[in-house]
């Protein structure tokens, strides 16, 4: 069983990934956080290993991209997708120079999303 954590302070937008991706993929487990103290709690409780990390960039606490950072450090082989509001070229290269291996448009669609959340944590 593939774990999963998603980070995004959307609850709504949060759930219902959460139940895509259960219902779609092999990420059966999915830890979820509202925020970049949730999610580095989350990490430093958890013993268990990590097949992806989906990041909202756009956390209110504007953590995104400092907890892609730290996940480089802390789990190297997990693969982030990013997520965003603002998908223009500066903010996805901003979030790849972080580390992320994807950058999706919050606004896609759920089944694009989960797609590439498929991708990622098969490699």
């Amino acid at each position: 069983m593939k774990r999963v954590l998603l980070v995004d302070d959307h609850n709504l937008f949060r759930e219902s990934l959460a139940l895509g991706l259960k219902a779609n993929t092999d990420l059966q487990e999915c830890i979820q956080a509202k925020s970049l103290a949730e999610a580095r709690r989350v990490l430093d409780n958890s013993d268990r290993k990590l097949d992806l990390a989906i990041v909202d960039l756009d956390l209110a606490s504007a953590g995104g991209f400092e907890l892609i950072k730290e996940l480089r450090v802390s789990h190297p082989d997990v693969p982030v997708l990013a997520l965003t509001f603002e998908p223009d070229a500066n903010s996805r290269d901003r979030a790849l120079r972080a580390g992320a291996a994807e950058v999706l448009n919050i606004a896609a669609s759920q089944r694009d999303i989960v797609e590439v959340a498929r991708g990622l944590a098969s490699e």
